[in-house]
């Protein structure tokens, strides 16, 4: 009965990846659900703040990196849609040059940096036997992984489906979490990161395993020219909008963690950290099954197919409106009753306003990725992107004056959901003039 139902608003490869990205949010839901309660039983406040700390640092410092895999992904399902197939293999295998330079970019950035983070301030003060460069060393390591794991990505769901990705992913945000709290069991902090990297290095030897003895026997060969400089160019060419979101994403959501690590205490990340979870990431995830299953189906369109682009835009945004419209309203009336459950620890006091701040936040930024769907999806959203990271931009120094100035909390999230609420108005004009072309 339910799959009838969703027969009528999703084709069949639709219908697939829906429930793919679906059983995969249900997954990292459930998973989010246990491991921050447990992990503030068993380490405390202190030392689950520093490890939110040190991550977030870690992917604020890749800011600059050129974001490809999405950019690669998109550019192999439209000429393999086209039966182009030769440059399938060519723009795959040539952005393999991006990746390599990103983990050199992130290796460098994050020596240098290393000297900014104040390991003696409050936040790492409790934590035994610290080892500021073997840390740095793994956190290297580890952000290199990740970045060889997102080459294979494009190879893997170019062809519209998602399912063998999702089920990857899913064992490793088992296995990630499981190893994280076992570690933090048996070992002092520095080894905690270190069997997460592990876990990393799992992950990239099973997908690397699925590409070369299932994918690339079948659709892939090492071109006799393997580096094409046009092929390179026109990827960082195509990938300047992805850029841009990707900075513009990373300094709302690391750089705002960062902001608040380096001037308030560990009771504070953890708090804002653990409300985020709930009020934040979990709406973001859900809307994202929706997002990501039309971005797929978007970018297999072929240009006489254009004008169905409102039809399904309508038919998403009425879908997200009834979700977000469920979201503020469990999250007013049971919010906080949920959180105390959630999270029995005395230290963490909820705070409404904070709640408040963080579903308007992400309402706002759901209703502006789920309007910019199409854009993306046809890779034609760089003015968007520009508008978004001159906005994010503004916020952050903005947030980062007030901080200096005035050491209030909520001052900081005023600034965020007002430039969000600016970039949401703005989008929508866009939106508008955009269907008025097609």
């Amino acid at each position: 009965m339910k799959n009838k139902i969703l027969k009528k608003y999703f084709n069949s490869n639709q219908l697939e990846n829906f429930k793919s990205h679906s059983f995969l949010t249900l997954a990292q839901i459930i998973i989010q659900f246990f491991f921050p309660p447990l992990i503030l039983l068993i380490w405390g406040i202190n030392n689950y703040a520093a490890l939110i700390y040190l991550f977030s640092f870690a992917t604020f410092s890749s800011l600059i990196l050129v974001p490809v895999s999405e950019v690669v992904r998109l550019e192999m399902t439209k000429a393999y849609a086209n039966k182009k197939y030769k440059y399938v293999n060519e723009i795959f295998f040539n952005s393999l040059v991006w990746q390599i330079l990103n983990i050199i970019i992130i290796s460098v950035l994050l020596l240098i940096l290393k000297n900014y983070i104040g390991f003696e301030s409050s936040l790492f003060s409790e934590i035994k036997n610290i080892n500021i460069n073997f840390i740095f060393l793994v956190l290297i390591l580890n952000s290199s992984f990740d970045i060889f794991t997102s080459f294979f990505y494009p190879a893997i769901v170019f062809q519209g489906r998602i399912k063998l990705w999702s089920n990857i992913h899913i064992f490793y945000e088992i296995i990630s979490k499981l190893t994280i709290i076992a570690s933090a069991i048996l070992f002092e902090f520095n080894y905690v990161i270190l069997f997460y990297f592990f876990s990393n290095v799992l992950r990239f030897t099973i997908i690397f395993y699925f590409f070369y003895f299932n994918i690339y026997k079948n659709n892939f060969y090492i071109p006799k020219h393997y580096f094409n400089m046009q092929i390179i160019k026109r990827i960082f060419y195509l990938s300047t909008s992805y850029f841009l979101e990707s900075m513009s994403s990373n300094i709302r959501n690391n750089g705002f963690i960062f902001l608040i690590g380096t001037y308030f205490n560990a009771t504070t990340i953890s708090l804002i950290s653990t409300m985020k979870t709930i009020f934040y990431f979990l709406p973001m995830k859900i809307s994202a099954i929706l997002n990501y299953s039309s971005s797929v189906e978007f970018s297999k369109l072929k240009f006489n197919l254009y004008k169905r682009i409102p039809f399904i835009q309508k038919r998403n945004l009425t879908l997200i409106l009834f979700f977000l419209f469920f979201f503020i309203i469990s999250s007013i009336l049971v919010g906080k009753l949920f959180f105390e459950f959630w999270i029995q620890n005395k230290e963490l006091n909820f705070d409404y306003r904070i709640m408040l701040f963080l579903v308007s936040e992400a309402t706002i930024i759901i209703l502006f990725n789920t309007i910019i769907t199409p854009f993306k999806s046809l890779n034609k959203f760089l003015n968007i992107s520009i508008i978004d990271l001159l906005n994010t931009g503004i916020a952050f120094i903005a947030c980062f004056v007030a901080i200096r100035t005035n050491l209030n909390l909520y001052v900081l999230f005023f600034i965020t959901v007002g430039m969000c609420l600016l970039n949401l108005i703005i989008t929508i004009s866009l939106f508008k003039n955009y269907l008025n072309k097609i």
